[in-house]
């Protein structure tokens, strides 16, 4: 008679395939676009218990207009999340009582999270390591000069060009910080820079292609490198450049004090 595996043996092959199958799902600024993030686990193909790994880069909320969704949908579906500079924002001002200085989606959150929900929000990290494919998944810039665990939140949730990673030398402004890097943590996959949408530079893939702008929701899958986009299904707020056009004609017909 031919001999045959035993349960156990089965058992442990299939879960040492699965997890040699699973993929890490890396996600850029999605800053409320929940319908959008939901088209992007669609288009990716994400099972919640196939195995995948889906890592949020940060900036859930805020912009958009369904920013407690995407806080829930990433706690029901233990989905992995960095801190963003508007988490960041929005839980240190969560107990505030002066809503004004907020945009919608950050309004939503301060009236409708739970304690148990900002728990969550404050505890997610500033980056994740991924060993298994040499990348580092962090918001904003990483600086090579420190240690991972000695980064600044400033850099690790704002930094967009050289000079505001490097504060000492010269460093000339403009150039982004990430056309510099030279690899030292590995790939890093950050979001937070939808001016110059998607970036790809020798050692960093830059993932914020300004959905909330009305452009493009995008994520970058591994061990493929294979990039993932949907397109916004509105366009939900004004980039800076235009909200500051605006604010200067209302200006120049006197239907704004500068």
């Amino acid at each position: 008679h031919p001999s045959f595996p035993s349960s156990f043996t089965v058992t442990v092959w299939v879960r040492m395939l699965s997890s040699a199958m699973s993929r890490v799902i890396l996600v850029g600024d999605v800053h409320g676009c929940f319908q959008e993030l939901l088209d992007l686990m669609e288009k990716v193909e994400y099972q919640k218990d196939s195995g995948d790994r889906v890592i949020l880069l940060g900036d859930l909320i805020g912009k958009g207009p369904r920013s407690v969704e995407v806080v829930r949908w990433a706690i029901s579906n233990n989905i992995e999340c960095i801190q963003g500079n508007h988490e960041v924002f929005n839980y240190k001002k969560r107990k505030t009582d002066d809503l004004e200085q907020f945009d919608e989606g950050h309004k939503h959150c301060i009236l409708q999270l739970t304690d148990e929900e900002y728990e969550w929000m404050g505890k997610q990290p500033l980056y994740i390591q991924i060993p298994e494919h040499n990348l580092l998944a962090i918001h904003a810039a990483v600086s090579e000069d420190l240690p991972l665990e000695e980064q600044t939140v400033s850099v690790s949730t704002t930094a967009r060009n050289l000079n505001e990673v490097y504060a000492e030398g010269e460093h000339e402004e403009g150039i982004p910080w990430a056309s510099k890097y030279k690899g030292k943590y590995g790939r890093v996959i950050f979001g937070h820079d939808a001016r110059r949408g998607l970036q790809i530079h020798p050692h960093a893939t830059g993932l914020d292609t300004g959905c909330c702008y009305g452009k493009r929701l995008t994520a970058v899958v591994y061990p493929s490198r294979e990039i993932f986009s949907v397109p916004a299904r509105e366009k939900w707020c004004l980039t800076t450049d235009e909200q500051n056009a605006l604010d200067a004609q209302l200006i120049a017909e006197g239907k704004m004090e500068p």
